[in-house]
């Protein structure tokens, strides 16, 4: 639970930074790139913790497991979604930036 409050915290402050280089009309920098790759892995590594708190819960009590496997299951669900919204960004301003260096060596 603290590992997930620790990534959360963390995927809220790389959020916050991204937002603040926005508001600065920094859009393609390396920075949002490395934030957004920090948004990613925390949110992936609160799904794996998610899932495997599931299947340790459904091994331990059978009972209990069925009951949160509806819960969990469309929390998991929803974290893969975030996810690949999130690398979806990533790849396009991976690519803009690209773009934007190009760019900049030929002017």
């Amino acid at each position: 639970m603290i590992g997930m409050l620790i990534c959360i915290n963390r995927s809220f402050e790389s959020a916050h930074l991204l937002m603040k280089n926005f508001k600065l009309i920094k859009i393609f920098d390396n920075r949002n790139l490395n934030l957004l790759k920090n948004i990613i892995f925390n949110m992936t590594i609160i799904s794996v913790m998610m899932f495997v708190g599931l299947v340790l819960i459904g091994l331990l009590q059978p009972v209990a497991g069925a009951f949160l496997l509806n819960e969990f299951a469309q929390i998991i669900w929803y974290m893969i979604l975030f996810n690949s919204f999130m690398y979806l960004l990533y790849s396009i301003f991976k690519y803009g930036l690209s773009i934007k260096t190009d760019s900049d060596l030929l002017i």
